[in-house]
């Protein structure tokens, strides 16, 4: 069973025509001496190591540094993936991304440049995060020394879950891909910049117009008045499947363990990789936490759910 990384962007922008601006694949000296307007510095997504130079006009730069300011390692892994921007104003396609010398993606417009990169960072965060760790489609957010991962499919509301709970108080560790590591059950934050649909825009106005030609919002925690984390999480104690129903009544049900590692695997990246090491964590989540499912009709209904199923986990956790 294996759930598919996000989708990519919708391409009606994103053109692969010929161009000796921009040859498909090029040895360091292509890049040397070439402007740079902006470099990231060291990045970690996850499993994933990187840093990302821009040469380009402001607006792409500031679109681009949204995406890689939270996963600035402050420790320093060494880069593994060097990424390029490169812009020619004279060019038809003036915008193109490289990763190690060979062309991603040419580009009419920074917007679809911008969404193409963000999610090439989630693909190879899975696909390298997989090896030595569980990766689940899910969000996830913590309060109180509690964690709470938000597993499933896209469209189910995830992202727009934990941007409410960032707003009412939580503290952030992804909403795309939770990394679980499978001898402690330890989580290694992935504090992107989330993804908000453009039919989630009017749930949060604090966030002002939304520039360019975008169709999702790229925000970071702190713009939610959230603090995004970056140092391994305790092992989630509140797992809830969420699910938005347009007009539905916001309920939380129970769910048992085994219908709780069922629906995790759905949830599981490359899940058939390692299914006995796979399966063994998921058991172990499923056992050592508060599982349910989580109907969605109004945001700060399910924001208020939540709040109320983790005052309830602690006041187990304080008559114990």
């Amino acid at each position: 069973m294996t759930t598919h990384a996000v989708r990519p962007p919708t391409p009606s922008r994103t053109l692969q025509r010929p161009t000796a601006e921009f040859p498909r694949t090029v040895a360091d000296p292509f890049f040397a001496g070439r402007p740079s307007a902006w470099h990231s510095g060291a990045c970690a997504a996850a499993g994933h190591a990187f840093d990302l130079s821009v040469e380009g006009p402001d607006d792409a730069v500031d679109l681009l540094q949204c995406l890689t300011r939270p996963l600035r390692a402050h420790r320093g892994p060494r880069p593994v993936t060097r990424y390029r921007v490169l812009h020619r104003d004279h060019e038809h396609i003036p915008w193109a991304l490289y990763a190690d010398g060979t062309r991603l993606l040419l580009s009419q417009t920074p917007e679809t440049l911008v969404a193409f990169f963000g999610w090439h960072l989630n693909q190879r965060m899975v696909e390298l995060t997989c090896r030595d760790h569980v990766v689940l489609h899910a969000a996830a957010a913590a309060r109180a020394g509690i964690t709470l991962v938000l597993p499933g499919a896209e469209e189910h509301g995830k992202t727009t879950t934990v941007a409410g709970l960032l707003r009412a108080g939580w503290d952030y560790v992804t909403d795309e891909a939770v990394a679980v590591d499978p001898e402690t059950l330890w989580l290694t934050p992935f504090p992107k910049a989330l993804s908000i649909d453009e039919g989630a825009w009017p749930l949060f106005p604090e966030l002002g117009p939304v520039p360019g030609l975008l169709r999702q919002l790229h925000v970071r925690a702190e713009q939610l008045s959230g603090r995004s984390l970056c140092v391994p999480v305790r092992p989630p104690r509140l797992l809830v499947f969420p699910r938005y129903v347009a007009g539905s009544r916001t309920a939380l049900t129970p769910l048992s363990p085994a219908e709780a590692v069922r629906a995790l695997a759905e949830s599981t990246f490359n899940f058939t990789r390692d299914p006995h090491r796979n399966l063994r964590v998921l058991g172990a989540l499923a056992t050592s936490a508060t599982v349910a499912r989580l109907t969605i009709g109004r945001l700060d209904h399910a924001v208020a759910a939540l709040d109320g199923l983790l005052s309830e986990h602690l006041g187990r956790e304080l008559g114990r």
